[in-house]
């Protein structure tokens, strides 16, 4: 699961928004809990008090199913650890490493060298929280000794008490309950929490997630914590990775997205809001295409174009030569036709745009044609201009030139008869708000950029 797409889940939200109707939260829990507390007991030897580590829930993805693989969350083991031991606060992501262990191990070693319960027991130790699993354990070990006394051990009472005593490990001496208990099972937390993280990824709720809750509402709400992460990350490649499976979401028809729930933390999700969401991600590849798909070229400073290798000495005939003669006039003319438009900006294209040049205009209107290089004359008529709008530069910069031809949104000039006056009525025609503000966006961005 090491490169798989990752978010996490909060149990809560789960059974407050999620589940199927007619199921007690106790019953899911107690099945979570029986499933991770096995994986605890396997690799630590003792079970977590009362906590079998199911709070929250990491998705794991594979990148052909919305709702990925629901495992236990690894970080919700580290976070608890740093709680307890540490005593300060808890960052939101904890990196696993070195670093980690040593802290961890040296607070421990402190711990341990202390040996009055009273010392144990302080706001400023890591070992006060347990006094309460300590008088707990005091009572059941005094119960279970009154029953023996009577005689009762065969009874169900009996049973039932001396089970949660030793499944919990409770020692009626206090400082043996911290020497054995305590301080051993922080050893393990700490030196085998990565046989943990091994055994968890290998074991997955989902069968248990199907069961119980709405699978309609488990998926927008897994689709939720993708558009978190895209939302909070600056990084393209990780905001790709979980477009992707928005847009699965987004384009399928096997889940009903009539619903609405609500996180814990109070956000009210719906299609209507997560499609307006959605549009943002959108807009910020589309956003980060244009900065590297395209640069400004700068008003008053003649460019020159890079060349692979020098062109070849050619032995023209007649008509070679007035042909050449007749695209060098058109090129020139060309270049001087755009010059001569009010166009705001000018940038020339990278990667798989090389070679042409947009104009962005006022009212809303881009041009994106060839840009005319003397030492390559063919460059001055042959491909067509595309005429697009501001508001759709961006996600249209992420398409190559055949699809951008085809695509609806797109107007191809071809350069015959009076393609000027062709252009010339789409850059001089009046623009709206929304397109002038579409143009200033753009400008921005790419000035931004460069």
């Amino acid at each position: 699961m090491k490169n798989q797409v990752m978010s996490t889940i909060s149990l809560n939200t789960l059974l407050r928004e999620c589940k199927k109707e007619d199921i007690s939260d106790e019953v899911i829990k107690q099945e979570l809990s029986a499933a991770n507390g096995t994986n605890i007991h396997q690799i630590f030897g003792y079970r977590f008090y009362e906590d079998d580590l199911v709070d929250t829930l990491d998705v794991y993805h594979d990148g052909n199913y919305i709702i990925g693989y629901i495992i236990p969350s690894y970080q919700e083991l580290l976070k608890k650890v740093w709680k307890f031991l540490l005593k300060e606060k808890v960052p939101e992501h904890i990196e696993d490493n070195e670093e980690l262990t040593k802290r961890l191990t040296e607070r421990l070693n402190q711990l341990k060298s202390l040996s009055l319960p009273i010392e144990l027991c302080t706001e400023e130790n890591a070992f006060y929280y347990i006094d309460d699993y300590y008088s707990k354990g005091i009572k059941y070990h005094n119960k279970i000794m009154e029953l023996k006394r009577k005689g009762q051990k065969n009874s169900k009472e009996f049973k039932a008490i001396n089970h949660f005593y030793y499944s919990r490990a409770f020692y009626p001496i206090y400082e043996d309950y911290i020497k054995q208990v305590q301080s051993l099972f922080f050893e393990r937390l700490i030196t085998k929490r990565k046989e943990y993280k091994e055994l968890i990824e290998t074991k997955t709720f989902n069968s248990i997630i199907n069961k119980y809750f709405d699978l309609n509402k488990v998926a927008m709400y897994i689709v939720h914590t993708y558009l978190v992460k895209c939302e909070e990350s600056t990084n393209h490649e990780i905001i790709t990775k979980y477009y992707k499976l928005i847009e699965k979401y987004k384009d399928s028809s096997t889940y009903n997205k009539n619903i609405s729930l609500t996180t814990d933390e109070g956000i009210q999700l719906n299609w209507d809001n997560l499609q307006r969401r959605i549009k943002y991600i959108e807009q910020k590849l589309q956003d980060y295409e244009v900065e590297v798909n395209w640069e400004i070229v700068p008003s008053g400073k003649k460019q020159i174009i890079k060349q692979q290798g020098q062109p070849r000495s050619l032995i023209l005939t007649k008509e070679q030569a007035k042909k050449l003669a007749e695209l060098q006039q058109v090129g020139k003319e060309k270049k001087e036709f755009y010059e001569s438009t009010p166009y705001m900006l000018k940038a020339r294209g990278l990667k798989k745009y090389r070679g042409y040049v947009a104009y962005i205009y006022e009212n809303g209107q881009v041009l994106l044609d060839r840009e005319y290089d003397e030492k390559a004359p063919s460059s001055a008529k042959g491909n067509a201009i595309f005429a697009i709008k501001a508001i759709d530069f961006g996600a249209l910069s992420r398409l190559d030139k055949t699809t951008l031809r085809k695509n609806p949104k797109v107007q191809p000039i071809d350069h015959r008869g009076y393609w000027k006056d062709r252009v010339k009525e789409l850059i001089y025609r009046e623009g709206n708000d929304e397109e002038q503000e579409a143009s200033n966006t753009l400008v921005k961005k790419l000035k931004k950029e460069c």
